[in-house]
């Protein structure tokens, strides 16, 4: 751990965890006292390291390793402090890295601790403008939101403690108010770099998935669906194409009806509006909704007069 070689650091960052599992394996008080007292202290050290090479490797390979291992108490004690500083690392690598532990560490923690800790750091790096080599950590970020989709919507936010809850002594075991997640994708909807653009549109039926179904009418339709249905207007290819995809998961969450009654009539203007030949043709693309086995078949009916109708008009 204090070798002078970076690279004997880094390997030992990348056996960490498996060196403490097998420590553990012994049993006795001996071993978790060890654990506890010299292995934690130790790997906190490792994410603090000077060198960008052996920080990686402990947030990869140890860090949500970890939580298991020593509980959720002794982790928001010792290792949560470090993710609050690493958010700040200078190097993408690391921010990428410490993106992807604490999404592997949702599970472990819990809703309550995960949404107080974890998330203002996930918030950050997605607001976080000055440091242009960020995108590809705020896409990531965005690609796996799905991970702690349940957590996202008004209504786990409000609702109390259930069991799946992970309770941290000395933490709050209530989830705070709302995320502000909503606000950070339209945000991003609108950004200068077509992959955050992309990013946040294939994110917003994640979104839908967990809301209650009357949130769909009440929430989704005003204050998601324009946005959703504007990348289609975009004029980069892969963000028109994004939104192709981003409907057809809002069909599989949201039903036919939903589809048929709100989101079809805003696609017939758009396409009868639309001065551009490519924003028609991802339009008609867009209507071409295949539903899922478990959906009935009428959304296929539904949707076939509408895509001959602009197919006969394009």
């Amino acid at each position: 751990m204090e070798d002078r070689s970076w690279r004997v650091r880094q390997a030992l960052a990348r056996d960490y965890a498996p060196l403490s599992v097998a420590l553990q394996g012994e049993g006795g008080q001996g071993a978790t006292e060890v654990l506890h007292h010299d292995l934690l202290p130790g790997l906190v050290a490792l994410l603090q390291d000077n060198e960008a090479e052996v920080r990686t490797a402990a947030l990869t390979h140890a860090y949500a390793a970890y939580c298991p291992l020593v509980g959720p108490r002794l982790f928001a004690q010792h290792l949560l402090p470090c993710a609050h500083l690493l958010m700040h690392d200078s190097l993408p690598g690391v921010r990428l890295a410490l993106a992807t532990a604490c999404l592997d560490l949702a599970p472990h923690l819990g809703q309550a601790a995960f949404m107080q800790h974890l998330m203002p750091v996930l918030e950050m790096v997605l607001m976080d403008r000055n440091a242009p080599d960020n995108v590809k950590v705020r896409v990531h970020i965005l690609s796996r939101l799905a991970v702690i989709g349940p957590w996202l919507s008004s209504s786990s936010s409000s609702s109390s403690s259930s069991s799946s809850t992970t309770t941290i002594t000395g933490l709050s075991s209530t989830p705070p108010p709302s995320p502000s997640i909503l606000r950070i994708l339209l945000d991003l909807r609108e950004d200068d770099n077509w992959r955050l653009r992309k990013a946040a549109i294939e994110a917003l039926p994640v979104l839908a998935e967990y809301m209650p179904s009357v949130d769909h009418t009440l929430l989704f339709e005003p204050a998601l669906l324009p946005h959703l249905l504007s990348a289609f207007q975009d004029r980069v290819s892969q963000v028109r194409m994004a939104a192709t995809g981003a409907l057809n998961h809002l069909a599989r969450v949201a039903g036919p009806e939903f589809i048929r009654s709100k989101v079809f009539p805003r696609m017939k203007e758009l396409y009868h509006n639309a001065a551009f030949y490519l924003v028609r043709s991802a339009v008609l693309e867009a209507s071409k909704v295949r539903p899922p086995s478990r959906l009935p078949s009428l959304l296929f009916f539904l949707t076939l007069p509408f895509s001959l109708q602009l197919s006969i008009s394009f």
